[in-house]
Formats: structure tokens, sequence, C-alpha cells
């Protein structure tokens, strides 16, 4: 096997959800070294490299910044931010629609908040720039929140249920937006994509199928959420009507709804 495809396979087979939080953090990594690099030789290399990526008022006629945006950050704190929760939400949704999935739904969620920027930008008449993956972030929060409500992630001490931690983010968006801060309406763009999406069934359909089958250690369901938990294995004896019936089953509930003979099964066939 040439090098070639050993990487297409490779990345064809990695968590798309890593990909994506790598690709933001060496983006990261060369800003500030761009900055160290401007203190030492005085040069402007830093704002040159923003250039390239932000997106002002003017860009409408140029697409590329509709998601360029998305990978740049004001400042660390807002990189960290954004990480943090894409490194929760991302790998959920990721164990429910494919790896390659988080991906799509960060692009679209970026584009329509570059789109919505854009849109009360001209009507504002102002100046503004957007940066930040918030719009593509919360797409993908979005819809996982409709898909799995009841998911709970650990905020410092204690276990806050996905839609309750949403509402929170809304909020604080709504705040923000009611003030007229674009980025605002960008996340909340962002959001309506994901949550409108899976509302109306776009995102039922698996972008690449499942490729492993892993529950995410970043969130828990909460105990009475289960929908389906009945083995859908029984009375089925022919190999791939089971594996049909056990991805099925994850398509609608999630991989943590797999009984033992049902995750057995699946990792078998798939050995």
């Amino acid at each position: 096997m040439n090098f070639a495809a050993s990487v297409r396979r490779r990345l064809a087979s990695s968590s798309g959800t890593d990909l994506l939080l790598g690709t933001l953090v060496s983006l990261v990594a060369v800003k500030y070294a761009l900055i160290a690099a401007d203190r030492i030789s005085g040069s402007e290399l830093s704002l040159g490299w923003q250039h390239l990526w932000v997106l002002g008022e003017g860009d409408a006629w140029k697409p590329w910044k509709w998601f360029s945006y998305a990978f740049l950050h004001a400042d660390l704190y807002h990189a960290l931010w954004n990480l943090l929760i894409l490194h929760f939400v991302g790998h959920a949704w990721e164990d429910r629609r494919g790896h390659r999935s988080p991906w799509w739904l960060f692009l679209g969620g970026a584009a329509v908040g570059a789109i919505v920027f854009l849109t009360l930008n001209r009507a504002d008449g102002t100046y503004h720039q957007l940066v930040g993956a918030s719009a593509g972030t919360t797409a993908v929060l979005g819809a996982l929140t409709v898909r799995q409500p009841r998911f709970q992630t650990k905020l410092a001490f204690w276990w806050v249920p996905l839609y309750a931690f949403a509402a929170l983010m809304l909020v604080v968006d709504l705040a923000f937006a009611v003030g007229y801060d674009l980025s605002a309406w960008a996340h909340l763009s962002g959001f309506a994509l994901g949550a409108g999406g899976q509302v109306l069934g776009l995102w039922s359909v698996s972008f690449n199928g499942f490729k492993r089958a892993r529950t995410s250690p970043h969130l828990i369901l909460v105990p009475g959420g289960q929908k389906n938990a009945h083995n859908v294995l029984e009375g089925l004896r022919d190999p791939e009507a089971r594996l049909n019936a056990v991805l099925d089953k994850i398509s609608r509930n999630g991989v943590e709804s797999l009984s033992a003979e049902e995750r057995a099964c699946l990792e078998k066939i798939q050995k």
C-alpha cells in the first residue's frame, strides 16, 4: 500500500471529531506562533494571517470566508470554550451519525452563521468582523440536544442535563443578541440549523455508517431516558439481519442502548 492510500484509509477510520479538534488546535498554535514572531521581529505576520480567515462586511462575495472564519479565534479563552463544547457534543453526535457527520454539521452551522452575520451587518451599517467556531459548535449542540436531550455532562461538581446546558447557552446568546451583538446572532442561527434539521429529520441518515461501536465517554444517558430497551436480536438468526437490527437500534437510541448480547453480536460481526 502506498503512502497516499495509507493516509486515506487512516483518515477514513479516524474520529471525525478528533480531526476537527486537532485542526482547530493546530490553527490556534499557528496564530500564537505568528504573534510571537511579530514581537521578536517587529513584523505583522499575525495580522496578515488573520486577514486571510476573518469574515468582514465586505466579504459576502468571498465564499471561502464563510467557513474559514470558524477556524480562527479572537483569543485563547474563546478557542478553549469552543474546543471544550465540541469535544463533548462532537463525539456523542459522531457515535450516532458516523465519523464524518460532525464536520458536515459544523461547516453547515458556520455557513448559516456567516449568512446571518453578513445580512445583519449590511443592515446595521457598522463594520464588524466575525471569528470563532461557535456557530459550527452550536449546530452540533442543537442537533444532539434535540436528538438526546437527556444526556448529562458534568460541569464542575454537578451533572447537568444537555437540554439545560443548551438552554443556558441560548439565554446568554439571546441576551447579547438583543444588544445587537452580531456574533450572538450567528451562534443562534447555527443552533437553529442543528436543532431544526434534527426536528425535520434531515440528520436521520448516517453520513458514512458506523465504523466503530463505541460509546461517548463524555456524556451519559439519564436513567429513564431509554425509549427502546428490548433485545432486537430475538428471533433473528441471519448475521446480516442481526447486524442491521443492531445498527437500526443505534440510529434510533444511541450506542449506549445496546444490551450485552447486542454489543457482542456487533463486535463479532465487525471482526
